[in-house]
């Protein structure tokens, strides 16, 4: 869910603040807590870039965009099929 959202997001902005996926907090998906380290581990392997002086987030690049865009789109028509 959290790279789905992330998804929604940069379809819209190119960069994102952890407050744009306060719905995944509000949603019960984590804790502030639990975002935070997520994002963390994202940044760490390179799928998302973080920008300290602004604390801002991006995805690494268009191919990072588009592989996200394609993992979105298989993954959730594929439990179309399951139910």
């Amino acid at each position: 869910m959290l790279f789905k959202e992330i998804l929604s997001i940069q379809n819209q902005k190119d960069l994102f603040r952890i407050d744009d996926l306060e719905l995944m907090v509000d949603k019960g998906f984590y804790d502030e807590t639990g975002l935070i380290n997520e994002l963390n581990n994202l940044v760490r392997m390179n799928i998302l870039a973080f920008y300290p002086t602004t604390a801002h987030y991006m995805l690494q690049g268009s191919s990072m965009f588009y592989g996200l865009k394609q993992y979105i789109n298989r993954v959730f028509s594929d439990k179309k099929h399951d139910i």
